[in-house]
């Protein structure tokens, strides 16, 4: 078991920020870098389902797909961009830009959807 979980350090080490690691107050073994690392395997596999529904010329299924996908991607950006400025953490203001951005992404997701049934 140990030994998979050094495979799985090493190769997300390499896509990982590199100011998870710099001289700040960010801690690379804490939760918000945790929550970074699933937000990214989280993104990944979404975009495969999003592929896949391309190929297979799924179009209802997209908008679906891009919902939870522009979430996680604002998600996981927020906390690289916060870590490595003052305070790490996010704050009350990075919810809510996360919260504003998930309402424009439900619109225009709702609106694909409509469109797509058309």
């Amino acid at each position: 078991m140990s030994e998979d979980k050094g495979v799985y350090r090493r190769l997300i080490r390499k896509v990982e920020p590199a100011v998870f690691y710099e001289d700040n107050y960010f801690d690379p073994e804490g939760a918000d870098a945790d929550t970074w690392r699933q937000l990214w395997i989280s993104e990944k596999i979404l975009i495969l389902f999003f592929l896949l529904a391309l190929w297979f010329q799924v179009w209802w299924l997209l908008p679906l797909l891009f919902f939870p996908t522009s979430i996680i991607w604002v998600w996981k950006e927020s906390i690289s961009g916060k870590a490595g400025n003052g305070y790490p953490g996010l704050e009350a203001g990075d919810a809510a830009g996360i919260g504003c951005m998930g309402f424009l992404s439900g619109v225009v997701s709702l609106v694909w959807f409509v469109l797509a049934l058309i």
